[in-house]
């Protein structure tokens, strides 16, 4: 690949890199603290390449004078040949643009073999309620938090006592009874990569059950005799709602620790 072609496929994999640090596309695939690393590595992939397309440039009009860049028929072919396979790097890029991209759904939570152990975390469950539940309002919970204080000998049973509203997208049960769903979030640390599928069980009456992939909004509480006891297994809590609604997604799709 010559250099001209070099330092042009290098600054548009920075455009492209800029461009997904600039909108809110990147944050399918990165948490938002790690938005200013990837901006400046696009700037600086943007200037790395423009300064090698500059040198590139002055290098073959500097050899066309001296007639330096006289080579042989099959060499000249081989370099062609060689430049027009290069650029097949830039197919990936038009793909992501074209196709576009969409966060993990109930696919890539169904691919997770069992419940992960959730890392740890400080969470004051008795404040947030007492501060946020005033005037009979269930409050709106992070489903890691959810899950954390329902596997927590100690805050389960606060769960259970006052209701409190999560949110999330559906996924059916893997077994297909259709008198349940789970309620779903991703967490991720770092990116999507390291993706965990945060659920919450949530039975329904028959003919009840909402659209697969559609967000909901569901308040309830904690179901004591149906969720597994701390350290007994992985499976998740069970959330008895008092009521489902539909849901606009989010403008955060994931949650972080």
């Amino acid at each position: 690949m010559r250099r001209v072609d070099a330092g042009a496929m290098v600054a548009l994999i920075g455009g492209f890199t800029l461009w997904m640090g600039l909108t809110p596309t990147h944050l399918l695939y990165i948490k938002p603290s790690m938005t200013r690393w990837l901006v400046l590595s696009g700037a600086i992939l943007v200037g790395v390449g423009v300064s090698v397309l500059v040198l590139g440039r002055r290098e073959t009009r500097a050899a066309a004078h001296t007639g330096g860049s006289a080579e042989g028929g099959a060499g000249h072919g081989h370099r062609h040949a060689a430049t027009r396979v290069g650029w097949l790097l830039a197919l990936p890029l038009c793909v992501a643009v074209a196709v576009g991209s969409n966060p993990l759904g109930s696919y890539a939570a169904g691919r997770q073999n069992s419940q992960r152990v959730l890392p740890p975390g400080e969470f004051d469950l008795a404040q947030y309620l007492n501060a946020n539940s005033f005037g009979g309002q269930a409050p709106a919970l992070r489903n890691i938090d959810y899950v954390r204080a329902a596997q927590d000998g100690e805050q389960r049973q606060l769960l259970a006592e006052q209701p409190v509203t999560l949110t999330g997208f559906v996924v059916a049960e893997p077994d297909g009874g259709g008198d349940s769903f789970l309620l779903t979030r991703f967490m991720i640390g770092c990116c999507a990569a390291d993706a965990l599928a945060v659920q919450v069980e949530v039975p329904v009456e028959p003919g009840e059950l909402p659209d697969e992939e559609s967000w909901v909004h569901v308040e309830g509480t904690l179901d004591l005799e149906r969720s597994p006891a701390p350290g007994e297994s992985l499976d998740p809590p069970v959330l008895e709602a008092s009521s489902i609604r539909a849901a606009e997604e989010p403008d955060e799709i994931y949650e972080y620790p």
